[in-house]
């Protein structure tokens, strides 16, 4: 039994079916390989999760418990706690970073994330912290938090310009 035409060659309906086979099949393996890839950064994702929250695990038993701050500082405990504190923020901005190339992210969102991060790395102590520990984080964030900085500092203060005084008139 015949079913297609192809330049003058009668395709048979087994032929038929082997196409239509192959072309199932390519498009079933296509879908395989990008689930393997989705599940791949997921758990990519999540490893970098729970590494970030065993570290925030390990220093806030460190500000719980002084003593052990103590064992792995080189300052006073009160400086350490501080640096402690502001490291833990640069690890969450750090994994907030990370996670966006994983697409967690809508573009809207993001971009507010950005304004947040921004507004956070003018602050003093958190300049100051950023400086002296820049260097143990990988090029490509170093690189986004100094646009971000870079970008904080251009901005110019929005402020609400007064309504224009009206006089009145006298009535005396």
């Amino acid at each position: 039994m015949s079913c297609l035409i192809q330049g003058g060659h009668i395709l048979e309906l087994s032929e038929w079916v082997a196409v239509l086979s192959s072309t199932v099949s390519f498009a079933t393996l296509t879908i395989v390989i990008l689930e393997l890839r989705l599940g791949r950064l997921q758990s990519k994702a999540s490893a970098l999760i729970e590494v970030h929250g065993k570290i925030e695990r390990l220093v806030a038993i460190g500000l719980d418990k002084p003593e052990l701050l103590e064992a792995i500082s080189i300052g006073p405990p009160e400086k350490e706690a501080l640096r402690s504190y502001l490291q833990l923020w640069l690890n969450q901005i750090e994994l907030t970073y990370r996670l966006r190339a994983f697409g967690l992210y809508s573009k809207p969102y993001w971009e507010s994330m950005e304004l947040d991060i921004s507004d956070f790395m003018t602050l003093p102590q958190m300049q100051t912290h950023w400086s002296n520990h820049c260097q143990y984080y990988p090029h490509d964030f170093r690189e986004f938090l100094e646009k971000c900085q870079k970008q904080a500092f251009e901005a110019e203060p929005q402020t609400a310009e007064a309504p224009p005084e009206t006089t009145q008139a006298s009535t005396t």
